[in-house]
Order: C-alpha cells, then sequence, then structure tokens
C-alpha cells in the first residue's frame, strides 16, 4: 500500500500463509490416520469430527487475520485522506510456474476475499475502491480518474 505522497504500509499474509500450512499438515496426520481404519466405524467418524472441528476453527482464525489486514489498510487510507483505492489483480502471478512449493503457496491464496474484504470495509469509509489491470499504474497519474499520463521524454 503506498500513496502518492511517499507514504507506505505493508501488510504481510504470513500469519494466514502460516495457518494454512499448519492446517494443511494436521489433515495430513488425520488422513494418515483415517487411512488405518474401517470406514464406518467409530474411530473412522470420531476422525471425520476432529476434521471438521479442526477445518472451522482454522477458517475462523483465517477470517479474523483477514479482517485485521483489511482493516489497517483502510485505517491507513482515512489517515493519509486517501480518496480512491486501486487493488491489482494479481491473476498473472497466480499463473505463473514457479515450482511446486511456490504454486502451491499460490494455489492456496485467496485473494477474491481481500479484495471484497477491502473493498466493504472501504466503501464503508467512502474511499472509492476499484479493481483492474495494473498496467500503467507505475505513472503519476491514475490511469481511472482521466488525468494525462506525464510520460518522461526520451
Amino acid at each position: 500500500m503506498a500513496t502518492n505522497e511517499g507514504d507506505a504500509l505493508i501488510v504481510s499474509g504470513r500469519g494466514i500463509r502460516s495457518l494454512t500450512r499448519q492446517h494443511s499438515q494436521q489433515l495430513g496426520e488425520i488422513a494418515r490416520k483415517r487411512s488405518r481404519c474401517t470406514q464406518g466405524l467409530r474411530r473412522w467418524r470420531t476422525l471425520g469430527r476432529v476434521r471438521a472441528k479442526l477445518t472451522l476453527r482454522q477458517e475462523r482464525r483465517v477470517r479474523d487475520l483477514r479482517h485485521k489486514g483489511t482493516r489497517q489498510v483502510v485505517d491507513f487510507c482515512k489517515e493519509h485522506g486517501v480518496t480512491a483505492l486501486f487493488v491489482g489483480n494479481p491473476d498473472g502471478v497466480r499463473r505463473k510456474n514457479c515450482g511446486r512449493h511456490h504454486n502451491q503457496r499460490m494455489s492456496q491464496w485467496a485473494y477474491g476475499r481481500d479484495s471484497d474484504s477491502l473493498h466493504q470495509k472501504s466503501e464503508q469509509d467512502c474511499i472509492v475502491c476499484f479493481i483492474g489491470d495494473k498496467r500503467g499504474t507505475s505513472s503519476p497519474h491514475c490511469p481511472r480518474m482521466g488525468v494525462s499520463r506525464m510520460r518522461p521524454s526520451s
């Protein structure tokens, strides 16, 4: 997050990533235990309930961290008088093949939920939020506002 005046804020998604990784490890452990059980027996059903309980807990934790992160961004915008918020679409980054560990991390990234949450919170605080292509956003003026871009002469 950066403003035109040069003020910046970094909100890391590391907490959500660590919770997602922890959840995947827990599900793998439960699946390993369940594979040794006979389907439909008491132990197998108990492990299914444990899996559901862990999933609900993980979803609540992730929702809380997502809420805190987007609230931090919107509060930063209010403090610095930002009236328009541009959210880039990271779809190209997500499609790029960068090895199996990074690909797994990208596939688990729910950026649509992040942008929806940010959009809702910014609307409540009267900040215009729009999503679009990142092309041309490093120029001095926003391409959506209709102001001509200032390009350096070569």
